[in-house]
C-alpha cells in the first residue's frame, strides 16, 4: 500500500509539474519494468509492478485533467485581472477559576477588485462574531460594494481610505436576569469609513487600521439619545514578522468603542462585558505555511 501511495503521489506530481512527454515516457518505462519483473521474478511481482503502473496512470490521468479544468475557471481568472478573494477565520477561548470569558468565533470573506480605475478597488465583504461569555450571539456586518482609493501607490508605505455603505445585524443575550435572558437583535445601515497606514518591508510589516462606523438609518433603541450612541470606533494595530519560508510571526491589538451595544444592552451600570461601551482584545499567533 505503502509502495501504490508513493507511486500515485509521483503520477500526480509528474501530471501537473512536468510536461505530459514526461509522464508517457514515466509510464513506457513502469511498462517495461513490469515486463521485466514479469519474466524474471515471477507472476506476484509482475501483477506488482502492473498494479503501480494503473495507479500511475490513473492518478496521473486524473491530475492532469484536473489541473486543465482549474487553469481557466471563474477565480483564475479574476485573478489574473487583480482580483484578490480572502477568506479568515478565527477562534478563541480563555477559561480561568472555572469561569470562561472568551469563546469567540470570527469569519470574514472578502473579494477586492484592483485598479478598476487608477488607485481606485472596489470591494466587498462579509463578516460575523459570535461571543457568548459576552452574551454576543451574532455580530454581522455586510457590505455589498465599497471603494477605496490609495493615496500612496502600494509598495513600501501604505495609505488608503475606503468607504462602503454596512448592513449591521446584531443580536444580543440582555444581561438583566430579572425577566429571564431575552433576545434583543437590532437591524441597521451604517456608513464605514476606513483609513489605514502601514509599512511593508521584506521581513516585517506593520499595519495601523481605523474604522469610524456611524448608523445611517434602522432600528433604535430607548437609550441611544444621540449620535454618539449610535456609533462604533475600531482601531486596529497588527504586526507580522517572517520569521522563516514557513514560520511567520503575527501580533495585533484591538480596541473597539460602541456605545451602540451598551445602549442596546439597556445596563450602563452593569459589569457584564456587553456593558461597558468598549473591548480591548490582543492576539498572538505563529503560523506554519506548509504550502500544500
Amino acid at each position: 500500500m505503502v509502495l501504490l501511495g508513493g507511486v500515485g503521489w509521483l503520477g500526480a506530481l509528474a501530471a501537473t509539474e512536468s510536461p505530459p512527454a514526461v509522464t508517457v515516457c514515466a509510464a513506457a518505462s513502469l511498462a517495461c519494468w513490469a515486463v521485466a519483473l514479469w519474466r524474471w521474478r515471477g507472476r506476484q511481482a509482475g501483477l506488482t509492478a502492473v498494479a503501480a503502473l494503473v495507479v500511475f496512470g490513473s492518478v496521473a490521468t486524473a491530475a492532469g485533467v484536473r489541473a486543465a479544468r482549474v487553469a481557466d475557471n471563474p477565480l483564475t481568472r479574476l485573478a489574473a485581472e487583480r482580483a484578490e478573494v480572502s477568506l479568515d477565520g478565527t477562534y478563541k477561548f480563555h477559561r480561568a477559576a472555572r469561569v470562561t470569558s472568551t469563546d469567540q468565533t470570527t469569519l470574514r470573506f472578502g473579494v477586492d477588485y484592483h485598479d478598476i480605475l487608477p488607485r481606485i478597488t472596489l470591494f466587498t465583504f462579509t463578516s460575523t462574531d459570535r461571543n457568548m461569555p459576552a452574551n454576543l450571539r451574532l455580530n454581522l456586518e455586510e457590505a455589498v460594494l465599497g471603494v477605496k482609493f490609495d493615496l500612496v501607490r502600494p509598495g513600501v508605505h501604505q495609505l488608503d481610505l475606503s468607504f462602503a455603505p454596512v448592513w449591521n445585524f446584531r443580536s444580543i443575550v440582555d444581561p438583566n436576569q430579572a425577566g429571564g435572558a431575552t433576545d434583543e437583535t437590532t437591524s441597521k445601515l451604517r456608513g464605514s469609513l476606513r483609513a489605514r497606514a502601514g509599512l511593508h518591508l521584506s521581513t516585517w510589516s506593520l499595519l495601523d487600521t481605523f474604522e469610524f462606523l456611524p448608523t445611517i438609518y434602522g432600528d433604535d433603541v430607548a437609550n441611544e439619545d444621540d449620535f454618539w450612541h449610535r456609533t462604533v470606533v475600531r482601531n486596529t494595530v497588527t504586526f507580522d514578522v517572517t520569521l522563516t519560508k514557513r514560520l511567520s510571526f503575527h501580533e495585533e491589538f484591538k480596541y473597539t468603542w460602541d456605545s451602540a451595544m451598551r445602549a442596546q444592552a439597556t445596563c450602563p451600570d452593569s459589569e457584564n462585558p456587553l456593558c461597558l461601551g468598549y473591548a480591548f482584545a490582543s492576539t498572538t499567533a505563529l503560523s506554519v505555511n506548509l504550502e500544500l
